[in-house]
């Protein structure tokens, strides 16, 4: 658990994503349920056609490293997906 929450990042992707953000966003919640950070907390949602990264951390070092992490997996999503087209 979270000592004192000082940083807070949200990142909305608003890309043309349509149904591949409910994908990406199907992809990428096991993560978010079984984060493995002690430093921060993560919250992800779809809104409309957006995927939107909510990210909590102690410090700022924790904040960017995970929501360098979550971008990375959204990345790779879009990246099979497109492979698999």
């Amino acid at each position: 658990m979270l000592r004192s929450v000082s940083t807070k990042a949200e990142a909305r992707l608003e890309l043309p994503l349509g149904e591949k953000a409910k994908v990406i966003y199907k992809a990428i919640l096991p993560e978010v349920k079984s984060t493995p950070y002690k430093r921060g907390r993560v919250s992800l949602k779809v809104v409309g056609e957006s995927l939107v990264i909510d990210v909590q951390a102690e410090d700022t070092s924790a904040l960017r490293a995970t929501l360098n992490s979550y971008l990375r997996w959204v990345i790779v999503s879009l990246e099979v997906l497109e492979l698999v087209k």
